[in-house]
């Protein structure tokens, strides 16, 4: 089985963001392999995690909506992360769904302080993300790998998964459509089976 799971954490469809996971949707179908987009925009809960759901998760118990998202999780093989770089990491409303979906008891659960990977453990993640800062000035100002090195440590790792690669967009605000064009080109070949 090499199923995907695309995250799409961006509040609309329209944008690039959404050609982005259109693109990758196609890139999967046309290789014969099954790819789940969940729009994250699109999902009735409510993103703030409050304490009681908290505690109910370190006892087992988990809201259908929470229930739901774990079977996606669960039968992916790699989970890709598809968000707007909004001061400095996911738009709130992919935060809140991550906060419900990488759950205690599923996700990963702990020994003292130490993590125990949980149902993630050994799954791939890929990160795609756009920002209106170019790509180099990220680069240089240490932004870029701050804000990989945070998730791919305290998501990534934590949960006993892989960061498999990383795709940045930078200046997607100004570039031209065929600049665009060439983005979506990037994502097709960067997500082909290697034969």
């Amino acid at each position: 089985m090499n199923e995907k799971l695309i995250i799409s954490m961006h509040p609309t469809r329209d944008s690039f963001n959404g050609a982005i996971c259109e693109t990758l949707r196609d890139t999967f179908t046309k290789q014969g392999i099954t790819a789940t987009l969940r729009d994250v925009s699109t999902l009735a809960f409510d993103p703030l995690l409050t304490i009681e759901d908290y505690e109910r998760t370190v006892k087992g118990i988990y809201t259908p909506f929470m229930k739901t998202e774990h079977a996606y999780w669960d039968r992916a093989e790699e989970i890709i992360l598809v968000f707007p770089l909004w001061w400095g990491h996911f738009p709130a409303l992919g935060k809140g769904y991550m906060d419900h979906v990488l759950s205690y008891g599923f996700a990963y659960e702990l020994e003292g302080e130490e993590p125990v990977p949980k149902a993630l453990k050994d799954k791939h993640v890929s990160i795609i993300f756009t920002s209106g800062s170019p790509e180099n000035e990220m680069r240089e100002n240490g932004l870029y790998h701050d804000l990989i090195d945070s998730i791919d440590q305290s998501i990534v790792q934590f949960c006993g998964m892989t960061l498999n690669q990383v795709l940045h967009f930078g200046d997607v605000l100004q570039a031209s459509d065929e600049q665009r064009r060439e983005m979506l080109r990037r994502v097709d070949t960067s997500f082909q089976k290697e034969e």
